[in-house]
C-alpha cells in the first residue's frame, strides 16, 4: 500500500506544519477511498524487465494512439530521415524552441507544418499550440465575447467547457443541448436567434467594454462547439446536420478534432463524406 510521505521542510513553522498534515490527511484519504493514483510504466507481458518497450502482446485500450504511430518502427524512421534532411537544410537551433515563437522559437518546420495542415484542412492558415488542451482553451477563452451565445453538446471535453468558461462572455449564455440531440440544438439556435434579435438590435444597453465600439464588437454572435468524435464513448456527432443547422440560424461551428482526424479521413470533409457513405450502405 502507499503511504503519505513526510514532506521536508527545515525550520518548520505552524502554517507549513499544518500544510503538511493537511496534503498527508487528504492522501491519507484517498488511499482508503482507494483513489489514490501512481504514475506507472505501461504493462508490460514479455517477462524480461530489461525491455521494457516490448508491447506486442498488449492491446492498447487507453491512449491516445489510435493509428499505432507511437510504437510504428516504420513511422520513426520516416520521421528520423526527415530530421536528418531539415537539419542539413536549416541552421539549429534543433532539440528546442529556445523561447516563445513570438520572439526566438519559431522554425521554418513549425511554419511548414502549419503550411500543410492549413492544405489539409482546406483553410487560409493553422496555428500550432502546445497540446489540443492548450489549442481549446486558446480558442474558446479569446472567441466569444460579454454578449455572445455558446451552445455546446453536453459531453464536449473539459478544455472546451474550460476555455469558454475562461472568456468574457456571461455565464447565463452558455448553454447545453443533450448529447448528439438535433432537435434541441435547434430549439437553443431558435432562441438564441430571438435573443440576439432581442437583445442586441440597435445600440446595446450594456457597455461592454471602453475600446470595443465597433459594429462587430457589440453584435452578438451564436457559437456552435462540438467534437467529431468524442473520446469517452467513441461516438460520433452528426456533424452534416450540425453544420446544416448552424449554416440555417446564423451560428459558427467549432468542431473539436482531436479523436476524428485521420481516423475518418484527413479532415472533416472526408468524415461526413464516410458518415454519408455509411447511412446510404445501412438503408
Amino acid at each position: 500500500m502507499i503511504q503519505p510521505q513526510s514532506l521536508p521542510c527545515q525550520n518548520k513553522n505552524s502554517s507549513s506544519l499544518l500544510l503538511e498534515q493537511r496534503i498527508r490527511d487528504k492522501l491519507t484519504q484517498r488511499i482508503l477511498q482507494q483513489s489514490i493514483r501512481s504514475i506507472d510504466l505501461c504493462p508490460n507481458d514479455d517477462d524480461d524487465d530489461d525491455d521494457i518497450n516490448n508491447h506486442t502482446s498488449t492491446i492498447d485500450f487507453c491512449s491516445n494512439d489510435y493509428l499505432g504511430l507511437a510504437h510504428s518502427v516504420a513511422q520513426h524512421d520516416m520521421v528520423e530521415l526527415k530530421m536528418k534532411d531539415y537539419t542539413s537544410r536549416f541552421p539549429p537551433p534543433y532539440l528546442g524552441s529556445t523561447g516563445s515563437r513570438l520572439l526566438s522559437g519559431n522554425s521554418a518546420l513549425c511554419v511548414q507544418l502549419e503550411g500543410f495542415l492549413a492544405s489539409v484542412h482546406h483553410r487560409p492558415a493553422a496555428l500550432i499550440c502546445n497540446s489540443g488542451y492548450d489549442a481549446n482553451l486558446s480558442l474558446l477563452s479569446s472567441l466569444p465575447l460579454f454578449q455572445d451565445v455558446v451552445i455546446m453538446d453536453e459531453l464536449c471535453h473539459n478544455s472546451l467547457i474550460m476555455g469558454v468558461q475562461m472568456s468574457r462572455i456571461q455565464r447565463d449564455h452558455i448553454w447545453y443541448f443533450q448529447h448528439n440531440n438535433m432537435l434541441q440544438l435547434e430549439q437553443l439556435l431558435i432562441q438564441a436567434k430571438k435573443y440576439c434579435i432581442t437583445t442586441y438590435s440597435g445600440n446595446t444597453s450594456r457597455s461592454i467594454s471602453s475600446s470595443s465600439t465597433s459594429r462587430s464588437s457589440r453584435s452578438s454572435i451564436i457559437f456552435v462547439v462540438v467534437e467529431s468524435v468524442y473520446s469517452m464513448d467513441g461516438d460520433i456527432a452528426p456533424l452534416q446536420q450540425v453544420l446544416d443547422l448552424s449554416l440555417q440560424y446564423h451560428a459558427h461551428v467549432i468542431v473539436d478534432e482531436a479523436h476524428g482526424l485521420g481516423v475518418y479521413g484527413r479532415a472533416n470533409r472526408d468524415f461526413i463524406k464516410d458518415k454519408q457513405k455509411e447511412e446510404e450502405e445501412e438503408e
